[in-house]
């Protein structure tokens, strides 16, 4: 299993090359692409894949370290990870995409018709609103959190002209950064500092150049962590980091 604390965008590269064919199983277990190419790049041994412990099965577990990786829905995650650690220590992957292009395929043929670079651009802060689900697990002396930050391609399959053709995978192309957390406090990491010594969301917001959406999250999730407390003030809260 792969050292966390530093991205290797060398072996995410490798892990981008290695054919779905040759046994890690895209597809198995609702699988897809993404999901696929980080099991590879974090533990390349696929003895160590899909490890059943207790009435779940791991993604990745060596001894007593467990890796599960989560690409959505974190919020369906929360049952796993309160039997994955009473048996030992867990690392939650929770990718974070930053930009996507669409990739528009003949549905017959498998060609490639058409790139463009989608408008939907996703921000490193987005993920804290993502991690309010699980707010509750981040103080788990047993439990880090790895953050890989991608780019990636959205495969379409073309359809009449102004119809929204159905996807069907998305592809990483790119490990951009990452960001390791042992403890909630590592999650800062995210948004500018020094914080002010106080502020609502929507100061929060403007001080750090982020959407109201993504300060929001931010704001809801150290909260629930502990990390800031909050008082009413008006129709808002104002937050002050402990």
């Amino acid at each position: 299993m792969i050292d966390f604390q530093e991205p290797d965008f060398a072996r995410f590269g490798r892990a981008l090359q290695i054919p779905a064919e040759k046994g890690d199983g895209i597809g198995t277990l609702n699988e897809r692409s993404v999901h696929a190419v980080l099991k590879r790049y974090i533990e390349p041994d696929p003895d160590f894949w899909e490890v059943p412990v207790g009435r779940f099965v791991a993604d990745i577990a060596r001894e007593d370290e467990i890796c599960e990786i989560q690409t959505s829905r974190i919020y369906s995650t929360a049952e796993k990870l309160r039997h994955f650690l009473e048996h030992s220590s867990v690392t939650l992957v929770t990718p974070q995409i930053l930009r996507r292009h669409i990739l528009r395929i003949d549905p017959l043929t498998g060609e490639a018709l058409s790139r463009r670079l989608s408008p939907r651009k996703g921000r490193k802060e987005d993920i804290l609103g993502n991690l309010v689900p699980i707010a509750s697990f981040l103080s788990h002396p047993g439990l880090s959190l790895w953050i890989p930050f991608l780019n990636v391609c959205d495969l379409r399959l073309a359809r009449e002209k102004g119809k929204r053709g159905e996807k069907t995978d998305t592809v990483p192309e790119e490990l951009t950064d990452a960001l390791y957390a042992r403890e909630p406090r590592d999650l800062l990491a995210l948004l500018p500092s020094p914080l002010p010594e106080s502020f609502t969301v929507k100061e929060l917001a403007a001080f750090a150049g982020i959407p109201p959406a993504s300060a929001q999250g931010a704001a809801r999730l150290f909260f629930e962590t502990g990390l800031f407390r909050r008082e009413k003030e008006g129709r808002a809260f104002r937050y002050y980091p402990v």
